[in-house]
């Protein structure tokens, strides 16, 4: 779980309890596809180590790596503790080219009279913008995201990119395995059985529920995933091959 000391500053075991948020609706749509992508991120590109951005071509550069696509999303303040979106950030001009995705979150705030997609500037912590992100990476569809730390702050942008497009799209059962449990580690979830759902479907698993047990197959593998009465996840096992598959 290397990924997620990079990616979170802690294990899945570290990461704080803390309460339902406006983004917690979102985070079961969204949260596995963007952890997903997330490790996906970490293993096919050097981003753990120094970046710079040029907003003006609207490209990210990490190490030996050639420039990333991305998306101003907004920023987070140390100072203030305050997050402000990229579209109401008038002082650091930012150049229109990189605001689609800012502009598409707040487009979808309208759509559906979600609040905190609304509002200029908000309360926040460091844990949220990965909520934030998540929720970012799914509604914008884009192909992972990045914080980068600049100082006085921390800048959330969303990647695209065909190399991390290939890798989430191709990505094992194996990796499947590992994200489930990890998700509901780190993001805090109203509803287990609908996340994984959600990420399932997304991963391209037929899947069928019978109770607390869910069941979910695709070509390279098959898992059941167990839950208890309050739909939270109490264990994933998983075959190799699935289920229904007969042999040769």
């Amino acid at each position: 779980m290397g990924f997620l000391n990079k990616l979170f500053g802690k294990t899945a075991q570290d990461a704080p309890e803390h309460s339902n948020t406006p983004v917690a609706d979102l985070l079961t749509a969204y949260a596995g596809m963007a952890l997903d992508k997330q490790s996906c991120l970490m293993d096919v590109l050097d981003a753990g180590g120094s970046w710079n951005v040029d907003l003006n071509m609207g490209e990210l550069y990490f190490d030996g790596e050639t420039g990333i696509a991305i998306q101003a999303i907004g920023s987070f303040s140390y100072e203030s503790e305050s997050w402000l979106w990229a579209w109401a950030n008038e002082a650091s001009a930012l150049p229109e080219k990189v605001l689609g995705d800012a502009q598409r979150l707040r487009e979808y705030g309208e759509q559906h009279g979600i609040a905190w997609l609304l509002e200029a500037s908000f309360a926040a912590t460091t844990q949220q913008l990965h909520e934030i992100a998540a929720a970012a990476v799914g509604i914008c569809a884009a192909d992972a995201y990045y914080l980068g730390d600049y100082g006085q702050g921390i800048l959330l942008m969303t990647l695209r990119d065909l190399r991390l497009h290939h890798a989430h799209t191709s990505s094992p059962h194996s990796r499947t395995l590992t994200i489930i449990p990890q998700m509901v580690s780190l993001f805090t979830l109203p509803n287990h059985l609908a996340a994984v759902t959600h990420y399932l479907s997304a991963k391209g698993y037929r899947i069928n529920t019978q109770g607390n047990t869910l069941t979910a197959e695709r070509t390279d593998g098959c898992l059941n995933a167990y839950f208890d009465e309050q739909s939270r996840l109490s264990n994933v096992k998983s075959t190799l091959q699935p289920q229904n598959s007969n042999a040769s």
